[in-house]
């Protein structure tokens, strides 16, 4: 509000073109400033992990997906991911439990320490190459024996976990790929001609290039429903989902 008021006041002591001139100048400068320092992106960068503008956890997903799963109810959602890191964190505070498959020995020790307050996730060692870890899941799932309501797809042998993901989605759910203009995502979408996708596509926390973040989901699902609202980010106001 500070803000706003400035402008105002530089609004009325400057001539119309000087003052439109230099609005356009800030605009320019301060709109990146504004966004990587309120959406923790200046942070992340920083500290080299996703995280907010006051520390706490975040997926390692575009910041369009990210505010519209803030936006949405997980309180009663089980959550599976293959890749885990400060996501597994952030759905361990917002969702009932979690259940991460993870390659790396060592990052699986690092998110045990990032989520040694949660006892609602599990931490699951799967072999690295690739022609085990099919099995090896498929195997682990059975035993598990539940459905899930998101799934994240954010690491080992993509396009292979998206497959048995989907044998593994409750009706409302959701599954979401990161990186999705890659890892032949795309061909294996289309073998579900009935579901639907949207991809959210922008910066990630501490990243420079854009990428795409995309939810695949069925007609049914509750996160879609017409009745959520729209939430209105302002920058000025604190006023953001994340």
């Amino acid at each position: 509000m500070k803000f706003i008021k400035l402008i105002n006041f530089f609004r009325k002591i400057l001539h119309p073109i000087i003052f439109s001139f230099l609005r356009s100048l800030g605009t320019a400068f301060l709109t990146p400033i504004s966004f990587s320092l309120s959406t923790g992106h200046f942070r992340s960068s920083l500290a080299n992990k996703a995280i907010k503008n006051n520390g706490q956890a975040l997926p390692w997903f575009t910041y369009p997906c990210i505010d519209f799963i803030a936006t949405r109810d997980f309180s009663k959602a089980n959550i599976l991911e293959f890749g885990g890191g400060q996501s597994s964190n952030y759905w361990s505070n917002i969702a009932s439990n979690v259940i991460t498959f993870e390659t790396d020995e060592k990052w699986i020790s690092n998110i045990k320490q990032i989520t040694q307050h949660a006892s609602n996730i599990s931490l699951i060692l799967a072999p690295s190459e690739t022609s085990k870890q099919i099995p090896f899941v498929e195997k682990e799932l059975e035993k598990i024996n539940k459905k899930f309501d998101v799934i994240i797809i954010d690491g080992m042998s993509r396009k292979e976990m998206f497959l048995i993901a989907m044998n593994y989605l409750t009706q409302d759910g959701m599954v979401i790929c990161d990186n999705a203009e890659g890892y032949g995502f795309f061909e294996q979408w289309i073998k579900f001609p009935d579901f639907l996708r949207v991809d959210f596509y922008g910066h990630s926390p501490g990243v420079i290039h854009p990428h795409a973040t995309s939810i695949f989901f069925s007609n049914k699902c509750k996160h879609f429903k017409n009745n959520q609202p729209i939430y209105e980010r302002k920058y000025y106001k604190n006023k953001f989902p994340i």
